[in-house]
């Protein structure tokens, strides 16, 4: 079932607070909009919840990832030339409240840690990390710790089911670690070529 068309590489989901269903979050291409479908034991709603706000997206910046955090307050997407958090309501699929984090350098990967109160994104130069609870927009954006700074291709960031971040690079054989990213800083345990592959890539 055709939902929407064009859209960006990037789509994510999140448990309703209000019912059984889930919202599906998604962003249309060359555009500023967002586009939420409300996911329910009765099917697919076709008509998204549509919110424009934040940076447009074009050809050039359709790649990245899209993460609501674990407790459904926060929504990070990568648009390949910037990172930009807003809130999230899970109640009505609401996005509010744009920050753009690191304008000048082009991202890939967002994840949220485990507890909802940091904020991982890889960049083309490394891996950063963002207290969200440090207050003001301008007092989150100037919270970033580097947690690696090197001139590799850092792409996709995951949460485990064992509560840490695997962190992919292109054309690698390994991935890197954060081993207790609920921790502040380089507390988190950042780990270089931590799991080998075994000859994948």
């Amino acid at each position: 079932m055709l939902l929407s068309t064009p859209v960006n590489e990037k789509i994510t989901a999140v448990k309703n607070s209000e019912t059984d269903g889930f919202w599906v979050v998604s962003h249309r291409f060359n555009s500023n909009e967002f586009i939420v479908f409300e996911v329910t034991a009765n099917g697919v709603s076709t008509t998204p919840i549509v919110t424009a706000i934040g940076s447009q997206t074009g050809f050039l910046n359709v790649a990245g990832q899209i993460k609501i955090s674990p407790n459904g307050t926060k929504l990070a997407v990568a648009t390949g030339a910037e990172a930009q958090l807003f809130d999230f309501n899970i109640t009505n699929g609401a996005i509010t409240n744009p920050i753009i984090l690191n304008p000048s350098v082009s991202s890939y990967g967002v994840e949220f840690s485990p507890d909802s109160n940091l904020l991982y994104i890889s960049f083309y130069t490394g891996v950063y990390q963002y207290n969200l609870n440090a207050g003001s927009a301008s007092d989150i954006i100037n919270s970033q710790v580097t947690l690696i700074s090197s001139p590799e291709p850092f792409s996709s960031l995951q949460l485990g089911p064992d509560n840490r971040i695997y962190v992919a690079k292109n054309q690698s054989p390994f991935l890197d670690i954060i081993e207790n990213p609920n921790l502040l800083g380089l507390a988190c345990g950042y780990q270089y070529d931590s799991l080998y592959l075994e000859g994948r890539i």
